[in-house]
């Protein structure tokens, strides 16, 4: 928990009290795949958890797992949440009315119409198309070395300092949307 600028010792064990949400330990298989994702791809650096009295303004957030039916189970950062009334959430600090518009709920909508518009123009020609893999697509956009402790949590015993974007994060998809319309962009232009 950050707290008037320091993390204390009285903050890191409110935190060990609260822990993680419930989910994470009813789902040790998923945790650790998930960990082993971060590790693998270099979404986060891993340290053990002790470490985390060492680091000054540490901010550790509590994780939960999100389940929902016909879709993949997936880690997910509770950046609302308050462990203690002196604490403050990581996503309390920002303000969403400042960050860009989330446009990517239109996107095939958007995607079908660029293919309208390309037939009329080339009514003849064919039409090529590609799934774009948007595996990690959160991830892109990277936290600056200054606030990365900030977003930190503690899974498996481990200190994970992520780099980008968390699932999660209330300004997580506005920041992925600059990213997401500049591929957008060079697509079309291509």
């Amino acid at each position: 928990t950050y707290v008037s600028g320091h993390f204390s010792r009285e903050n890191f064990v409110t935190y060990k009290q609260y822990g993680n949400h419930k989910t994470v330990t009813k789902n040790p298989d998923l945790i650790k795949k998930a960990v082993n994702k971060e590790d693998k791809l270099n979404y986060a650096m891993l340290f053990p958890c002790w470490i985390a009295r060492l680091i000054p303004h540490l901010h550790l957030t509590p994780n939960g797992v999100v389940i929902k039916p016909g879709k993949e189970d997936r880690l997910a950062y509770d950046g609302t949440i308050k462990i203690a009334w002196n604490s403050q959430s990581v996503s309390s600090i920002t303000d969403t009315d400042k960050e860009p518009k989330i446009r990517y709920g239109t996107a095939f909508e958007r995607h079908l119409v660029q293919i309208w518009n390309v037939r009329i123009s080339y009514p003849s020609e064919e039409i090529y198309l590609w799934d774009d893999d948007v595996t990690g697509a959160f991830r892109q956009g990277k936290f600056n070395p200054e606030v990365i402790g900030a977003f930190s949590f503690i899974l498996l015993s481990l200190l994970i300092i992520p780099c980008g974007l968390q699932f999660g994060c209330t300004f997580s998809p506005a920041n992925f949307e600059p990213l997401a319309h500049a591929r957008e962009q060079l697509a079309e232009s291509l």
